[in-house]
C-alpha cells in the first residue's frame, strides 16, 4: 500500500469516528512529506479522545512508512502546504482538481470516492 492510500483510508476512519472535524490532506511527493490540517482548532484541542487517536495514526504511518514524513497542522501553523489532495468534512470525501502539471498530486480517485 502507497502512504497516500494509507493517509486516505485513515482519513475516512478518522472523519466518521470524528465527524465535527475536518481534514485537509496535503503531500509533496519529492520531499515525501505529508501534512493534515485539521479544523477546527477547539474541538481537536479539547478532545483527548482525539488527540489519542492523532498519537496513534502517526505512529502508525512511521512504522509502515519510515522514509516518509507526516504532520498534523492547525490553521495556527505558519508552513508552506505543497498542493492539497483532498478534504474530508462531515463524511463527504472532496479530491482536488486534477491537473496534467502537477507532479506532487497522485491520487487514485477511486478509492478516494469509494
Amino acid at each position: 500500500m502507497k502512504s497516500q492510500d494509507y493517509i486516505i483510508e485513515k482519513l475516512k476512519e478518522t472523519s466518521q469516528k470524528f465527524p465535527k472535524l475536518k481534514f485537509t490532506y496535503f503531500a509533496d511527493q519529492d520531499l515525501k512529506t505529508n501534512y493534515i490540517k485539521t479544523e477546527p482548532e477547539k474541538d481537536f484541542l479539547e478532545n483527548q479522545s482525539y488527540m489519542d487517536y492523532e498519537t496513534a495514526f502517526i505512529m502508525d504511518f512511521i512504522d509502515k512508512f519510515p522514509y516518509e514524513e507526516i504532520t498534523f497542522i492547525s490553521n495556527n501553523n505558519v508552513v508552506d502546504l505543497p498542493k492539497k489532495v483532498l478534504e474530508i468534512s462531515e463524511g463527504l470525501f472532496i479530491p482536488a482538481q486534477n491537473s496534467t502539471s502537477d507532479k506532487n498530486q497522485v491520487v487514485d480517485y477511486d478509492s478516494v470516492l469509494a
